[in-house]
């Protein structure tokens, strides 16, 4: 019953796509077997191939429609596919396909969402043409232990976003993508209010492969305007430790071309999308300056569009061995 909470704590969003009560001619899950070129009997004989599909209809996360309004992508358990929400917001989402499906109801069940679709949303072009399926897992959130004083921890008026990343070895590319790119002064700032989503390492080398380059040093090697518009696309022109950090959508200093950055925080999970990249905080409230805030994320936040053409730098030869 909607009314009954068995799990208080089984917080999920899930978009459920529209079937007659009565009989299914008209049905989204009719509409999906015509489109495909099959019927809706041998549709529904396929119990894994439904499951998935099912699986990318589910959100890992409670999503009011107070932050679905204003997120551009939320993340689904089919790992990797995401759900497209159109901006500004016109009562629809998209799969991974192009298909539009239009929001008809939302109702809450206890702490999660449930939203009815006229379409069922795939993550690939169709039924037989779908991506391998993953299972989302959740990542680990390292948290600061809980100090039993009643009084706050202390922070660093002098402190700055460059002590943060010199002092965490982790963070290597992102310092030196701010070095290359020749924002050092403006890091080095005590008194610059600012929050970074610095990208671990791992997540440059990841990034380098989604950019089709051989490896962290080819992004650093772009020019210096695309340098500075993916470095500004990581920062919030806000000071946002975790105390204030909110499920919401916020400006990033990158602009339009970046696009702006979504929080979903949910229990053990903070989500960080942006209109190309999804990602998730690993380490939150990082260092102890005043003025600013540093988290580590999983994955670049490429910006929707660089100054310049990308560039892939020429392999090295044999004789550079």
């Amino acid at each position: 019953p909607l009314g009954h909470c068995p799990m208080p704590w089984y917080c999920r969003c899930m978009l459920a796509a529209t079937r007659t009560r009565h009989h299914m001619h008209g049905s989204a899950f009719t509409q999906l077997a015509a489109d495909n070129g099959v019927t809706l009997n041998a549709l529904m004989v396929e119990p894994l191939k439904l499951r998935h599909l099912l699986l990318y209809h589910l959100l890992p996360g409670p999503v009011p429609p107070e932050l679905l309004v204003v997120t551009p992508a939320l993340s689904t358990y089919w790992a990797g596919e995401n759900i497209y929400v159109t901006q500004p917001f016109q009562g629809v989402v998209v799969g991974e396909s192009g298909t539009e499906a239009r929001i008809s109801k939302a109702m809450r069940v206890c702490g999660s969402y449930l939203y009815v679709v006229s379409h069922v949303l795939l993550p690939g072009p169709s039924l037989e043409a779908l991506p391998p399926f993953i299972d989302y897992t959740k990542p680990t959130l390292n948290l600061a232990p809980v100090t039993t004083t009643t009084s706050p921890k202390r922070c660093n008026p002098d402190g700055t976003i460059l002590d943060v990343l010199r002092s965490n070895p982790d963070l290597s590319y992102t310092l030196s993508a701010i070095d290359t790119s020749r924002l050092t002064p403006l890091f080095n700032n005590a008194s610059a209010e600012m929050t970074l989503l610095a990208p671990n390492d791992d997540a440059w080398w990841e990034a380098a492969l989604r950019m089709n380059l051989a490896s962290p040093e080819e992004i650093l090697g772009q020019t210096m305007a695309n340098l500075r518009a993916l470095v500004w696309a990581h920062v919030i022109p806000a000071n946002l430790p975790p105390t204030k950090l909110r499920s919401q959508l916020y400006a990033s200093s990158g602009g339009p071309a970046a696009g702006s950055i979504s929080f979903i925080i949910s229990p053990g999970d903070i989500t960080v999308q942006t209109p190309t990249t999804d990602a998730h905080v690993v380490v939150m409230g990082l260092g102890d300056a005043c003025s600013a805030a540093v988290y580590v994320v999983s994955r670049l936040l490429v910006p929707q569009q660089l100054p310049d053409v990308l560039k892939v730098l020429p392999a090295p030869t044999e004789k550079r061995k």
